[in-house]
């Protein structure tokens, strides 16, 4: 059985059909799947079977995977690169309630993150995917122009203040957001290094700023961009059951993890990973 995609939606997110990921370990299918990554955004593989190791050793088929400090996201014990995100009934937190792609506060970034479910609600939960060069490509040209040679300044205590705001605990002097001196600055528009396409390299969760400006005279700009970015043109929406994994681009997709399942628990395995350079890179070397 060969490995088939099926788009979900115009312009982001494919089905995956015809491969087991927890036996996946064939350059080819690798390629195959990595080919697919770069063109839709985001892979959803359905009624997948797989132990702590197996996602291990699927994410080590592209690249090294990243080691989480576990501050935020609890590591999964026994497997070094894979972290447990477990909401349970009575929690008001949740992890990635912000439009965000991972770990952009870092100056070199993991281009893949996957999430398998392990146990979800029976309704509620999901998670939804924007495509960023199809934001870019649809902006009015007057708008590319403006940020075009821009710069946005990336901080991991954005994203920790976001979420505080969002449960209503939020304090300035929190030492969570004082001491936190993660960021980078990236450009606002990023070509993607396989594909070509430029994407809009912001997001809600993590861009505080452009660089050389203050953040109250970057907000009318950014929330301009954000809007846009935001349209349901360019979403797609991953309703999770037990066994699914979905596997995202962060070079070119958004990331929102719907928080309407209160009372109810959640338990998910994550991985990052930095890919290795494409095998034509390779060759060429």
């Amino acid at each position: 059985m060969s490995i088939e995609f099926h788009p979900v939606t115009g312009h982001v997110g494919a089905e995956v059909t015809g491969i087991d990921l927890g036996k996946a370990n064939s350059q080819e299918s690798f390629g195959e799947l990595r080919a697919g990554l770069s063109k839709y955004g985001v892979l959803f593989f359905r009624d997948q079977d797989m132990l702590p190791e197996d996602m291990v050793a699927f994410g080590k088929g592209f690249g090294n995977l990243f080691i989480n400090d576990g501050r935020i996201v609890p590591k999964f014990p026994g497997c070094e690169g894979l972290e447990e995100l477990r909401r349970e009934p009575d929690q008001k937190a949740i992890v990635g309630g912000d439009w965000h792609a991972d770990q952009t506060y870092r100056e070199d970034i993991c281009e893949i993150t996957s999430l398998y479910a392990v146990e979800v609600p029976d309704f509620g939960g999901d998670t939804v995917f924007i495509n960023t060069a199809a934001v870019y490509a649809h902006l009015p040209e007057a708008l590319k122009r403006t940020i075009k040679d821009l710069r946005a300044v990336h901080s991991h205590a954005q994203i920790i203040r976001k979420g505080m705001e969002n449960i209503g605990i939020f304090n300035p002097r929190d030492p969570r957001i004082v001491n936190d001196t993660g960021e980078w600055t990236h450009p606002v528009v990023r070509r993607h290094s396989e594909n070509g396409r430029d994407c809009l390299f912001i997001s809600p969760g993590y861009t505080e700023r452009f660089e050389g400006w203050t953040r109250e005279q970057s907000l009318p700009l950014l929330s301009t961009l954000f809007e846009f970015a935001v349209l349901p043109d360019f979403q797609c929406r991953m309703r999770w059951r037990p066994g699914s994994l979905a596997m995202w681009d962060n070079r070119q997709t958004w990331h929102y993890a719907s928080s309407d399942y209160f009372g109810k628990r959640r338990v998910m395995r994550r991985m990052m990973v930095k890919m290795d350079p494409p095998a034509s890179q390779t060759a060429a070397a």
